[in-house]
């Protein structure tokens, strides 16, 4: 997932205080969709100084200089980060902030673009109704199937490429 990067500061985005569950906060958990209570939303954390490790070690693809600066997930309602799945590339994670932020245009094109680039996404919508993981490994379907399965509680979608 190599591209163009700008570092960048937060500002007023505090969505990962909301999407992200974190050990240890005052010695409990913080459920993920849920916000942190250190969080003074659109403004920051009131603890940053001492905040958990897992604070600590999370930097969302934004702000590592990924997308254009309107891309601010405050501003998308996707908050974009990676993970490893076994047996697959590195994944794009796509979590939504807000229902609906995965259904706009920006958010479609963007997971898209890297099933078309052979790179999977994981799309986790708000409320956490739904989950799903979009690749292509250069499946041959028709683009009017819409093949799908549930996968432990992760729906797959085979999204068809241009690819020969």
């Amino acid at each position: 997932m190599s591209e163009e990067r700008t570092e960048r500061a937060c500002g007023g985005c505090t969505m990962c205080c909301f999407t992200h569950g974190v050990e240890n906060v005052d010695n409990e958990y913080k459920k993920a969709e849920s916000w942190c209570k250190h969080c003074d939303i659109g403004r920051g954390c009131r603890v940053y100084q001492t905040r958990p490790q897992d604070c600590v070690t999370f930097t969302c693809m934004w702000l590592r200089g990924i997308g254009a600066e309107e891309h601010r997930p405050d501003k998308t309602g996707v908050v974009l980060n990676s993970v490893v799945i076994p047996e697959l590339p590195t994944a794009l994670v796509m979590t939504g902030t807000v229902s609906g932020a995965l259904e706009s245009d920006y958010a479609t094109r963007l997971a898209m673009t890297y099933v078309g680039r052979g790179i999977p996404v994981l799309r986790e919508h708000c409320g956490g109704q739904r989950r799903e993981l979009w690749h292509s490994e250069r499946v041959r379907i028709t683009p009017r199937v819409n093949f799908s399965c549930d996968f432990f509680g992760i729906k797959l979608v085979l999204v068809p490429t241009n690819s020969s």
